[in-house]
């Protein structure tokens, strides 16, 4: 199992979707239904889209398609996506109301809201071509940042049109980034985990006026 969502229909029906290597299942309340319909295999994502109505399935290997209503569509029907190779999925508000999606790809970070489609490469600022998760959080002053892990490049902080970038120099682990997760203490303060892949975990303290990783590893913190 890669990934996990819920959708509820306009009657409040309740579904919850399993992805994995073999396809998409769902649960009907007593077991789980394998669902034929989805032409996807190996997903990675899924996101729930339309206030939950609907749902977002992204595959490594063909592509981003949208359930609603019993029926699959395919999310790109004019080639937008950069590839087919979909790593992650994620929503944020977007400025001035409606909902923004970001598709995480082998070729780098797509964005889509009401004004259309948006590519950001290398070239814009992105560590690295591949990534591989996305999360999103909002400072107690309002700033809205992206956080995106790639595969080599370390952490990249979106926020406006201004990246930042967190690596191994920085205080990570390493540069493979495979998880983001904000996280809220019982006083309140944030804190920002982020999983690399065989380094081990670190945590910064977003409330800080500069973030400072801590490290928890087989050699700092064992098991």
């Amino acid at each position: 199992v890669t990934s996990i969502a819920e959708t509820v229909s306009a009657t409040g029906e309740r579904r919850l979707w399993i992805g994995g290597d073999t396809g998409l299942s769902r649960f009907d309340g007593d077991g789980w239904i394998v669902d034929d319909s989805c032409p996807l295999r190996l997903i990675k994502s899924l996101l729930a889209d339309d206030r939950g109505a609907a749902l977002l399935a992204g595959s490594a290997q063909t592509g981003c398609m949208r359930w609603s209503d019993g029926d699959w569509t395919s999310v790109t029907p004019e080639g937008d996506l950069p590839s087919d190779a979909i790593q992650c999925l994620h929503a944020t508000a977007a400025a001035h109301g409606g909902r923004v999606v970001w598709f995480g790809t082998d070729q780098g970070l797509v964005r889509l809201d009401e004004r259309g489609w948006r590519h950001y490469t290398t070239a814009d600022g992105l560590p690295h071509h591949y990534v591989y998760t996305i999360a999103s959080t909002v400072d107690r002053d309002g700033a809205a940042s992206l956080w995106v892990g790639t595969n080599g490049g370390g952490l990249a902080r979106l926020r406006g049109e201004s990246w930042t970038i967190f690596d191994a120099d920085s205080g990570l682990p390493n540069n493979i980034v495979m998880s983001v997760c904000e996280v809220s203490g019982a006083d309140g303060r944030r804190s920002l985990w982020v999983g690399t892949q065989g380094a081990g975990a670190a945590v910064a303290d977003l409330d800080a006026a500069r973030l400072r990783w801590r490290v928890f590893s087989d050699e700092t913190a064992p098991a």
